[in-house]
């Protein structure tokens, strides 16, 4: 089996990554800066995923059971033409985490670290990070609202796990895409 070319993987990083800045965060470190990529894509792949698997199992009258994902959700609104409820749920559930992660990962490889379009890349960061945990809230409420019904009961599936998990990985990687920065910024002043 050939080898892949260099020159085909470093396209494939372009394309999917866009130019890298030689003074981007993915440059500018060592392990804690590479542990951000990672955690960004781990976070990534595992709420695509858990987009799609269901969260809660709602049993009503012990008889009739129905498991729903973010997924299934957004489609149920559509179905009851409920379009203002369903755009909401979609853009808090699946538009915000996601644009959480492309900026993210847009700082950590194409933003020079010292520069001022930085600091304003992460305040946009945490704009959206407010909105993207919103789906955590909305997700524990539909469960107690549920277990209070005298009719029904919620069970917790494994997709609510990898939801939680991925929002908890890409947090990580943010917080430690914001923290690294501060630390190579003072380094950077302390040098100057």
């Amino acid at each position: 089996m050939k080898p892949i070319p260099d020159k085909l993987t470093a396209d494939l990083d372009k394309v999917l990554f866009g130019n890298l800045s030689s003074d981007s965060l993915s440059k500018a470190g060592g392990v804690r800066t590479k542990l951000i990529g990672v955690l960004l894509f781990i976070g990534a792949i595992s709420f695509g995923i858990a987009i799609v698997m269901p969260l809660v199992k709602i049993t009503s009258f012990y008889i009739f059971s129905d498991k729903v994902s973010i997924y299934s959700g957004v489609l149920d609104l559509l179905n009851s033409q409920e379009y203002i409820l369903a755009v909401v749920m979609f853009s808090i559930s699946v538009v915000a985490p996601f644009a959480k992660i492309g900026m993210a990962l847009n700082v950590w490889r194409r933003v020079p670290v010292n520069s001022e379009e930085f600091s304003r890349w992460v305040d946009r960061i945490d704009l959206v990070s407010k909105w993207a945990m919103a789906e955590v809230l909305v997700v524990a409420f539909l469960v107690v609202l549920v277990k209070a019904s005298s009719f029904a009961n919620a069970k917790t599936e494994p997709g609510f796990y990898l939801f939680l998990g991925s929002l908890l990985a890409i947090s990580i990687g943010v917080q430690l895409l914001k923290s690294e920065a501060i630390k190579i910024a003072k380094a950077s002043d302390a040098s100057h």
